[in-house]
């Protein structure tokens, strides 16, 4: 008697079956060098889609799905980002969806995904579907699609092929999602150049702040918990009205501005307010008055390190812009610096045994 397959045989049974049909329906016209290519991408192309999903789906509909991608990541001069927004009909493209289609290829990434998922939502585009294969690609040096490889070797490259399904629009609106794209790898490359500045400029905030919890607690940001996108200092000399030695987003002369002022202080926020505002504290984190343009689509959270002068008034505000982590939410509380001290002083207040239930809970 033969053995009956189990649930996880029968899922690649089936994905081989569902893969073995989409490629049954390429097009004949195809050489046998871009059907060798297509044999390598489709498998690796759909390897991370549900089972379920797939059999959703027509083969014509799949494999013009990966075809388009295919035909889009053939040549990538440089590794430059390239986009294509469409609207598939099976008598233009050979297959069709009710949604339009956005499809990305890029040099892999960090927050690439999450990014445009949150420069979508703030434009108002619901996703109903992405596809993200992070391949290596054996390219020529003319930047020609050769081949895909199983691991990363000298020759090939790790790109991200990303493929995104939204709610149907019209032609008309395509070149604002275009530009919206194209505004979001402008600033994902900026950061990534600009990375290693930025971090410096938070190691000189942590070496200048005379509290060695606040020192801790800002290097604790750098390294583990905080990405960083842009920095700028504020002057008491021009009434804090203007950015100085910045980096990242905050340098307009590298970014089309979108920072300004009443993104980083409330509007109509005077010298002397400011004054009163840290005359205790000179670590302030709270959020910024403008969304991220990166990684979620809410207001970035902000870093404010004030110095003063000799008569004891804030010469300078140094910011930062960027995002907590995700996973922040499940670092322990004694773990972090400057909120652990926090936390001490009130168990210590309450007369709780630290290693209680009651001290525990609090």
């Amino acid at each position: 008697m033969a053995d009956i397959p189990t649930n996880a045989q029968s899922a690649i049974i089936s994905r081989q079956a569902l893969i073995d049909s989409v490629l049954d329906v390429l097009p004949r016209s195809l050489s046998d060098q871009h059907k060798l290519q297509l044999k390598q991408l489709i498998p690796a192309y759909f390897a991370d889609v549900p089972v379920e999903d797939l059999a959703g789906l027509s083969p014509d509909d799949l494999a013009g799905t990966a075809l388009s991608h295919w035909q889009l990541a053939k040549t990538l001069i440089k590794r430059k980002p390239k986009q294509l927004i469409f609207n598939p009909s099976f008598d233009v493209h050979g297959w069709q969806s009710a949604h339009t289609i956005i499809q990305v290829i890029s040099a892999d990434q960090p927050w690439l995904v999450s990014s445009l998922q949150a420069c979508l939502d703030r434009a108002g585009h619901t996703v109903h579907r992405i596809i993200h294969p992070i391949l290596n690609v054996d390219r020529d040096k003319n930047g020609t699609w050769l081949s895909v490889k199983s691991t990363q070797t000298k020759e090939s490259h790790s790109e991200s092929l990303i493929h995104i399904e939204i709610d149907a629009i019209s032609e008309s609106k395509h070149s604002a999602i275009k530009s919206t794209i194209d505004q979001l790898f402008t600033t994902l490359a900026l950061i990534q150049v600009q990375t290693t500045v930025m971090s410096e400029h938070m190691a000189a905030i942590a070496d200048s702040l005379p509290n060695t919890e606040h020192a801790q607690f800002v290097r604790w940001l750098d390294k583990e918990q905080f990405a960083c996108f842009g920095y700028t200092q504020l002057l008491a000399s021009d009434g804090f009205s203007e950015f100085h030695n910045s980096a990242g987003i905050l340098d307009c002369t590298l970014i089309s501005p979108s920072w300004n002022i009443a993104s980083l202080l409330p509007a109509g926020l005077d010298a002397t307010q400011i004054n009163q505002t840290f005359c205790e504290e000179t670590l302030v984190i709270c959020k910024a008055g403008q969304a991220s343009p990166i990684m979620r689509n809410e207001p970035a959270d902000l870093v404010i390190k004030a110095s003063c002068d000799n008569s004891g008034k804030v010469a300078t505000l140094e910011c930062i812009v960027g995002l907590f982590i995700s996973g922040l939410q499940n670092e322990s509380v004694i773990n972090i610096p400057w909120m652990r001290e926090r936390v001490e002083r009130v168990i210590s207040a309450s007369g709780a045994n630290p290693d209680s239930h009651i001290g525990k809970a609090i």
